[in-house]
């Protein structure tokens, strides 16, 4: 029996077994630092997130304040906007109306006149309308379109939709009711006017001309109108105290705004820092519990590293090169010491020999 063969295996197998010792000491405290490093990071995220939501949180409850106040500022800016253009369109309106009350009046006297003169010469009450005089007398735009769409009915409208509602029509009847159509038209156009020119000719002419004044004076009346609406001159509406009014409120948006941005300037600069400090504090003793504990886990783990190391070193100057690095493991060391102590191997070489020929044959 080798006695140094058998001590160099007996030591080795001391070196291994520490060796096992500190590489599980070093898997142990290795996974204690991961798992306090997790639970350090998710308090120092849990104190930042809930940091974060609480200035989020407060600032916005002060942006809502002042959103609110800005909002019934602005309410009554509107109220009272409203307010002056009622006011502005009563004041334009009259003042439309004291302008052209000597035209409007005029033309309640014409016409009360021309009334009056078509009555007395017994003329037709049919003869003192707008479409009359488009048709007999005709003068300015709107009668000639009036008349312009009486002549489009007789020779269009009328005679074409009659024929499209004769059933089996033809070219015959068109021309049969336009025949007829105009015959009627121009037979009643005629006979009308034998019946009103001829005997009131001169009243129908003064009632020409009457009607001419006063559409004229509508012509003046709508070209007043338009100048007064386009007038930005609003002196004379009285809208002084409304316009106070708006300046005290635009005064009241701007202190509000600069009041906000005061409100936000100190909760940034003075609340944000008060309100870190307490969320902070009150993790304080928690995170510095975590990484006194990391702290030390890492240093255990440190000193696992160096025994890891050290024994790694130990086996490789001492044990590998005399006994080999493949038998560098409890099994192989165990079968080695039995072949030198049951006298199946003189020396290291021949029991290293005879494990790797039993190896080979099984």
């Amino acid at each position: 029996m080798s006695k140094e063969g058998l001590s160099l295996i007996k030591n080795a197998k001391d070196v291994l077994a520490q060796l096992e010792v500190a590489k599980a000491e070093e898997q142990r405290f290795d996974l204690d630092s991961k798992q306090l490093k997790k639970r350090l990071d998710a308090e120092q995220q849990l104190v930042s997130d809930t940091i974060r939501q609480t200035v989020s949180a407060r600032r916005g409850e002060i942006e809502e304040t002042y959103r609110k106040e800005n909002t019934k500022v602005l309410d009554k800016q509107k109220k009272v906007k409203l307010e002056r253009s009622k006011a502005k369109a009563a004041g334009v309106k009259n003042r439309i109306e004291e302008e052209t009350a000597d035209l409007r009046e005029e033309n309640r006297r014409l016409k009360k006149e021309l009334q009056m003169r078509m009555k007395q010469s017994k003329v037709p009450s049919y003869c003192n309308s707008m479409y009359y005089y488009a048709m007999y007398f005709t003068k300015g735009i709107v009668e000639a379109i009036w008349l312009l769409l009486t002549l489009a009915m007789v020779f269009f409208v009328i005679p074409i939709g009659i024929y499209w509602m004769i059933p089996g029509r033809e070219m015959v009847h068109l021309l049969v009711i336009y025949i007829a159509v105009l015959v009627l038209f121009f037979g009643a156009y005629i006979l009308i006017g034998n019946l009103t020119k001829d005997k009131h000719m001169d009243t129908l002419r003064e009632g020409r001309k009457i009607r001419d004044v006063m559409r004229n004076n509508r012509r003046r009346i709508r070209a007043i109108t338009r100048t007064i609406e386009k007038d930005r001159d609003e002196a004379g509406y009285s809208l002084e105290d409304y316009d106070q009014t708006l300046r005290q409120i635009d005064r009241e948006l701007d202190r509000l705004a600069k009041a906000k941005d005061d409100a936000l300037a100190q909760f940034d600069r003075v609340t944000v820092l008060e309100i870190e400090r307490e969320i902070t504090g009150n993790s304080q003793t928690k995170i510095e519990g975590l990484e006194s504990e990391l702290k030390k886990s890492r240093e255990k783990l440190e000193v696992s590293k160096a025994k890891v190391q050290e024994f790694n070193l130990t086996l490789t100057d001492k044990y590998i090169p005399y006994l080999g690095r493949e038998y560098m493991n409890t099994k192989a060391l165990n079968a080695l010491a039995g072949y030198l102590e049951n006298g199946q191997a003189a020396n290291l070489t021949e029991a290293k020999n005879l494990y790797v020929e039993l190896n080979n044959n099984r």
